[in-house]
């Protein structure tokens, strides 16, 4: 038995906290507002004037995507809706890679192969507010169909 995987990929920015992103902590830095992500402890830009960007744009990322996430054969037959969430630095390095679940259980077996290609990513294009470079919070939903063959 093999297995076709197809990843069905659209891509989300998420301004703002969202998930583990807390406010509870803001300070205002040139007219950019950065506000504190408790779990990473990373102050994150809330609107940028340019969000980050994966180097060669939403198609590359597409491409990274199809190439790197392996699914294990457990994975049978199944779709799921993965959301990615991570923090894109003022240096383009991706910091908290996790998946936002409204369950707060252990990660399924897809969870744990989305989180294990996608940390292969390279640095992106960081986010920028007022011409310098800021952290951003950055959510992919992915989802993922894969069909018996």
């Amino acid at each position: 038995m093999s297995f076709n995987c197809l990843l069905v990929l659209s891509v989300t920015v998420i301004i703002g906290t969202v998930g583990y992103a807390q406010t509870s902590k803001v300070h205002r830095d040139r007219k950019c507002i950065m506000t504190l992500d408790e779990t990473c402890q990373i102050y994150v830009c809330t609107f940028p004037d340019k969000f980050p960007e994966f180097p060669g744009g939403v198609a590359e990322l597409g491409k990274f995507i199809q190439k790197n996430i392996r699914l294990s054969k457990e994975n049978n037959g199944s779709q799921s809706k993965v959301y990615l969430s991570f923090i894109v630095t003022e240096t383009g390095k991706i910091e908290c890679l996790s998946i936002r679940s409204i369950k707060q259980s252990k990660y399924s077996i897809i969870d744990k192969d989305v989180l294990q290609g996608m940390a292969k990513m390279p640095n992106w294009i960081p986010a920028q507010c007022n011409g310098t470079n800021v952290a951003a919070l950055y959510s992919l939903p992915i989802t993922i169909c894969l069909a018996n063959q």
